[in-house]
């Protein structure tokens, strides 16, 4: 288990974990701005404080947002 409180789980969702097989998992637990448990709803639900907020995902999926550093300079000054 986490040393991290357990911030946000996103359940009831197909969450892409971009590993090998690229498999998919129902739930994901956030806490301390990091993935704590992917998997299955059950395993990750033991996860769950009376702080954790609950985000029911309707069946949707979510993927792994991609933050880009990069920067357009020509195109910056030529705007």
């Amino acid at each position: 288990m986490s040393t991290h409180v357990t911030d946000v789980i996103l359940y009831n969702g197909n969450i892409a974990t971009q590993d090998e097989q690229h498999s998919m998992a129902e739930a994901v637990a956030i806490g301390g701005g990091r993935v704590q448990v992917v998997g299955n709803e059950r395993d990750v639900m033991r996860h769950r404080t009376p702080q954790t907020r609950l985000i029911d995902l309707g069946k949707r999926t979510v993927i792994p947002g991609l933050n880009d550093s990069h920067t357009h300079v020509i195109r910056g000054g030529l705007n």
